[in-house]
């Protein structure tokens, strides 16, 4: 049984999460024309300390439910399918601000913006006025990595 989006951060998201499953529904059609289905499937966030990541990580999305893969000694995070992978930095692909920045959509920017602070994450951009009547803003965890959050304020 999928764990709505609002179980993991504490919003009812219920519009976007069907408006989300709804974007992926028309991509894949779209996509599946030339025998690919492509959908999100795991973020690989790369930290310094893995387990200092992992840990601030599952503060951030409490209802996460950690895998661990004995295999690799790796644990990832999952929600609903999507999996946070928190990996160890290196030499070619280092932490921090690199440019792309995924968005999670939320209830209330605001709220959201609050939690990850609590815990650790510093504002870095907005709140700001988007697309659709939306707001969004960016914060920081403590490994210099950003986090995009969108929906009404």
């Amino acid at each position: 049984m999928l764990r709505r989006f609002d179980e993991l951060l504490g919003y009812d998201s219920s519009f976007f999460i069907e408006k989300f499953f709804e974007s992926l529904s028309m991509n894949n059609k779209q996509d599946s024309s030339n025998g690919i289905s492509v959908y999100p499937s795991a973020l690989l966030i790369h930290v310094p300390n893995v387990n200092e990541g992992l840990e601030w990580y599952r503060k951030a999305f409490p209802n996460a439910t950690p895998i661990y893969y004995t295999d690799f000694d790796f644990t990832a995070l999952d929600l609903n399918g999507f999996q946070l992978e928190i990996v160890q930095a290196d030499e070619k692909v280092r932490n921090g601000k690199c440019g792309t920045v995924l968005y999670w959509l939320v209830d209330d920017v605001l709220s959201a913006r609050d939690h990850f602070k609590a815990i650790g994450a510093e504002l870095y951009r907005g709140p700001m006025a988007i697309e659709h009547g939306l707001s969004m803003c960016q914060v920081t965890d403590p490994f210099g990595n950003l986090i995009g959050l969108r929906g009404p304020v």
